[in-house]
């Protein structure tokens, strides 16, 4: 199907693949993305967001005598995340899993080289309300979607 139908599209796919660059006098940037994500449930009370994103960076700063390289790569997973067809009515979630995954490495040069390396997995899992669990590695917080605000960390 070419465009939206209301009563006869299910769903619609978006793929949306972007690379860019961006040079400057201390500064260059290289980035690559890819999003592949299906909303399905137009026939029915309910959207439900299922798919992936992927992100590759290179960034370089120059100052006097040092250079910062961070080099990464993030991957978003949405794992059936559903919304009432009533946004304003019910805003937030009622079910699904979103997923973040990080890798960065941050090298630093100049009296000395030093490396950092972020390692890092995010998981939202949504309940219907304001309120969700999230763990990022062994901790366990709330994500108050409202304010974007994370607390209550165990």
């Amino acid at each position: 199907m070419e465009k939206f139908v209301k009563g006869a599209t299910e769903s619609i796919h978006y793929l949306v693949k972007t690379d860019g660059s961006e040079s400057k006098d201390n500064y260059t940037s290289v980035s690559h993305s890819l999003r592949d994500v299906t909303v399905s449930g137009f026939l029915g009370p309910n959207r439900v967001w299922n798919g992936f994103a992927s992100s590759a960076d290179t960034n370089s700063y120059k100052e006097d005598l040092s250079t910062r390289k961070y080099t990464g790569l993030s991957v978003d997973t949405l794992k059936a995340v559903t919304f009432v067809d009533e946004r304003a009515a019910h805003p937030y979630p009622l079910s699904g899993v979103a997923i973040r995954v990080v890798d960065y490495v941050v090298v630093s040069t100049g009296k000395q080289v030093e490396t950092t390396t972020v390692h890092k997995r995010v998981v939202v899992t949504f309940n219907g309300t304001a309120d969700v669990p999230i763990s990022l590695g062994d901790y366990s917080c709330v994500l108050h979607l409202d304010t974007h605000k994370v607390d209550g960390c165990k």
